[in-house]
């Protein structure tokens, strides 16, 4: 499996993002993995807290990614594997929570901007 692949089951298995990156960044993990591309290198690293452990380094992606993927699932096995991906119904709930909160947020937003238009409209006339 390549990276987007990898990333594509992390989302379906509902993985948090503080337990995985992908992108080499270890400031946003708390305690999980992270893989990282340099000198024409894959390296898989373990991170908790600010803290990194070199685990393996290899020459593709394909072995990297399935290696973490693995390292992963051995890892999180208590938290992640009764989960399973996500249903269509979990995914329509879930973009409907979104889109009606971005709602409620734009509704917030034009309330405070009226709320201040008003208060500047009676200060100066």
């Amino acid at each position: 499996m390549n990276k987007k692949m990898l990333k594509k089951k992390l989302i379906e298995y509902r993985t948090s993002v503080y337990h995985y990156n992908l992108k080499g960044n270890f400031n946003f993990v708390y305690k999980g993995f992270v893989l990282n591309h340099k000198n024409n290198q894959w390296e898989v690293y373990y991170a908790e807290k600010g803290h990194k452990w070199l685990l393996n380094i290899f020459d593709s992606e394909e072995e990297a990614c399935d290696f973490y993927f693995e390292r992963f699932r051995v890892y999180f096995n208590d938290r992640y594997k009764d989960q399973g991906p996500l249903t269509v119904r979990e995914k329509t709930r879930n973009f409907f929570r979104l889109f009606f909160s971005i709602i409620f947020l734009i509704a917030g937003l034009i309330s405070v901007i009226i709320l201040i238009y008003i208060s500047i409209e009676k200060i100066f006339l």
